[in-house]
């Protein structure tokens, strides 16, 4: 099992913006997010919260839209993490049908027009020969022992 990584951006409604990489376990949907990087609102990010930390973030990413747990149902969405001056949340409310930013160092929410995305990122080749390419690999060796068995 490797992570995967996962590029992530949001802009608009008044907001800065800011953007990063998800790390995430290899799923499937919803993945659950283990490691950030990146800035939000120019501001460096520090630290991921652990779930149910910070407003009731449960850290999950899903693949399709919305790409956070519906704050509306259950109570729990998106990430929260740090930065350098403060703590933030990044989630979904399905009652305004919009994504969020809460950012507790001034007690405020950024709704409307906030647009988020998060993609998977190319991951790399796995070092580990699959099963089939390990047998052929074996048997390969096989075949050019018994040869040099054979010309002896």
């Amino acid at each position: 099992m490797q992570p995967v990584l996962w590029d992530w951006s949001y802009s608009g409604g008044g907001s800065l913006g800011g953007s990063g990489t998800f790390t995430t376990n290899d799923g499937p949907s919803p993945y659950l997010i283990t490691g950030i990087t990146g800035t939000v609102e120019q501001d460096t990010i520090t630290s991921l919260f652990a779930p149910g930390f910070l407003l009731t973030s449960d850290n999950r990413l899903y693949s399709s839209f919305p790409q956070f747990t519906d704050y509306q149902i259950g109570g729990v969405t998106g990430v929260g993490f740090t930065g350098a001056t403060g703590n933030f949340l990044l989630g979904y409310d399905s009652f305004g049908g919009e994504y969020f930013l809460y950012t507790a160092r001034q007690n405020e929410f950024t709704y409307g027009d906030l647009n988020f995305t998060a993609t998977l990122r190319q991951q790399p080749p796995s070092t580990i020969p699959e099963p089939s390419s390990l047998l052929s690999f074996i048997t390969l060796g096989g075949l050019i022992r018994l040869w040099r068995c054979s010309r002896s």
